[in-house]
């Protein structure tokens, strides 16, 4: 018999995120930036 789970659905994070104008990975807020963790792009945040 299959498992149920009732009530429990994950939701990814990263699919609120900004993504990276470069490479389309995830952009991360840091002081003042908005940097990518895969290629290391950033720009001022506005």
């Amino acid at each position: 018999m299959a498992a149920t789970y009732i009530g429990v659905q994950m939701k990814l994070p990263l699919l609120s995120h900004p993504r990276c104008p470069c490479c389309g990975g995830p952009a991360a807020h840091g002081e003042r930036y908005l940097v990518c963790a895969v290629c290391g792009y950033r720009r001022p945040y506005a």
